[in-house]
């Protein structure tokens, strides 16, 4: 009987240990991700903005460059104008955001920069 407490309170310690590790994990996976389709998206917008001379407000106006986002990921173009573009990406499983702008359009969430992704 004793051994089994003993099991039982080392699978707990596991337990408390591993889980929120994993979902850490999980969340920083999904942020890599968001950042990959916010790389995509500047890359598709340059190729729509050279066809069309002005840049994609609208993620579906994309496809013509073969832009894609990754399952779950939500993505939002806040602005997009002739002279530079902001979007904001997003997923189901977890509550971060991750933002970026080009050119001339104002910042957007925790991005500062132009051409910098920042997630919060």
């Amino acid at each position: 009987m004793v051994d089994v407490l003993v099991l039982l309170v080392g699978l707990a310690l596991l337990l408390a240990v591993g889980v929120p590790e994993l979902s850490a994990a999980r969340r920083r996976s999904v942020q890599a991700m968001l950042r990959s389709d916010l790389r995509k998206l500047a890359a598709a917008q340059e190729s729509y903005f050279y066809d069309h001379r002005v840049y994609a407000a609208d993620p579906l106006d994309l496809q013509v460059t073969a832009f894609r986002p990754n399952p779950g990921v939500r993505i939002v173009v806040n602005e997009a104008t002739q002279t530079g573009w902001s979007a904001t990406a997003s997923h189901p499983e977890t509550p971060a955001r991750c933002f970026l702008f080009l050119r001339g359009a104002a910042p957007v969430g925790t991005a500062k920069a132009p051409g910098e992704i920042r997630c919060s």
